[in-house]
């Protein structure tokens, strides 16, 4: 008899980024709960709960009704609204994240992965290849407020010793007749680690030069 593993709970598990990360948990039968104030239906492996990611009791009884075992923050108020209430971008974007990485010191879950954004980086002028060591340039409000989430998390991981991963989504990429984004793909390259997959990296509609 095969057990499931325990649930992974994602918030902003409704949103464009999350839900994909949502569907290819679910299809490698790993049970999934979205996380969200407007969530999706359920489906196979995927269960929704609503609940607000600023309020760390909806937080903390999603955790106990599902026994989740580890955390996906992908919750977030993105350009341009991000400006339009400041104020709630940075209790979503900032407090929200705080939020979850104190359930998971309470709760002593397995991980949580942190989904940032590449555009800390700022713009870029050339063709060089972009490292973790790459001059960050914050131009907006929401790249600085996941910026604020990264120290965040490495304040955690040194001194409680979390399980804590940051990933840097990459940009819109425009093509001739379509629109690709690459972000489409990154999720299941983030979340290849989780299923114990080998790494895999493709892209869609390169542009010439």
């Amino acid at each position: 008899m095969v057990t499931k593993s325990k649930p992974i709970m994602v918030t902003g598990g409704a949103g464009f980024i999350g839900y994909q990360i949502c569907e290819i948990l679910a299809a490698s039968n790993q049970q999934v709960v979205i996380f969200d104030l407007r969530p999706t239906k359920e489906m196979e492996n995927i269960r929704a709960h609503r609940g607000d990611i600023t309020n760390l009791y909806d937080l903390i009884n999603c955790v106990k009704e599902y026994d989740v075992e580890g955390i996906i923050s992908a919750a977030a108020i993105l350009p341009p609204q991000d400006i339009v209430n400041p104020y709630k971008t940075f209790q979503v974007n900032v407090g929200g994240l705080a939020n979850v990485l104190e359930i998971t010191r309470i709760f002593d879950l397995k991980r949580l992965i942190f989904i940032s954004t590449a555009g800390v980086y700022g713009k870029t002028y050339d063709l060089k290849p972009i490292s973790e060591n790459t001059p960050m340039h914050l131009e907006i409000y929401y790249e600085r407020t996941k910026m604020m989430g990264e120290q965040l998390c490495k304040t955690y991981i040194e001194k409680y010793n979390l399980d804590v991963g940051i990933v840097r989504f990459p940009f819109v990429v425009i093509a001739a007749s379509t629109i690709a984004h690459l972000s489409q793909r990154l999720p299941s390259l983030v979340m290849r680690p989780y299923l114990v997959m080998p790494p895999l990296l493709w892209v869609e509609g390169t542009i010439p030069a």
